[in-house]
């Protein structure tokens, strides 16, 4: 079996507050990553497009040494709960675009036979193509989200989900390698 090169991202840090969100109060395993820190890695995972394995190499001067499980139970923590947060969203967002869809359905039926009777009269029919087109335009938000956010949704959760199953790598930034998690 041939040996298949893992998607990699590289990460170098010159302290733990450059990962970790300084305003949170819990404990380092416990913390919220840095916001900047968690666009960088979803926005890299997005565009590696993981669909199995992933890797985070996370450079650190030899001084954080000691963090390194920390680090890495911390990265498994966030992404974790981060995924799992993102799923209940999308969860919500679905039943939401289906309610509206048949609400928007209800109101397509209803404005097409409001638009019929109108067009019959010789001075309403431009009303009656109106009424028409409000009932069309009334599915636009439901079709969206079904169609298209949730597709950009579940990217999303893709790339989370890989990277709460990341394999974190620390290498001391003169080259060593360090411990993997």
């Amino acid at each position: 079996m041939a040996n298949v090169a893992v998607p990699t991202i590289e990460l170098e840090l010159h302290s733990l507050a450059q990962l970790f969100d300084v305003l949170d109060p819990a404990p380092f395993r416990e913390r919220a990553l840095d916001p900047h820190a968690h666009r960088y890695l979803l926005s890299y995972a997005q565009e590696l497009d993981p669909r199995g394995a992933l890797r985070l190499r996370v450079h650190l001067p030899p001084e954080l040494r000691d963090a390194a499980d920390t680090i890495d139970a911390a990265v498994h923590n966030h992404f974790v709960y981060e995924r799992d947060q993102a799923a209940r969203m999308l969860r919500a967002r679905m039943r939401l675009a289906w309610r509206a869809l048949l609400v928007g359905m209800l109101i397509l039926a209803s404005t097409t036979l409001v638009g019929q009777e109108l067009r019959r009269l010789p001075l309403l029919d431009w009303l009656g193509e109106g009424v028409q087109i409000l009932g069309w335009v009334m599915l636009w938000y439901p079709l969206d989200l079904l169609l298209f956010q949730r597709r950009e949704a579940v990217a999303e959760l893709r790339a989370l989900d890989a990277l709460a199953h990341a394999e974190v790598e620390l290498v001391d930034r003169d080259g060593g390698r360090g411990a993997t998690g």
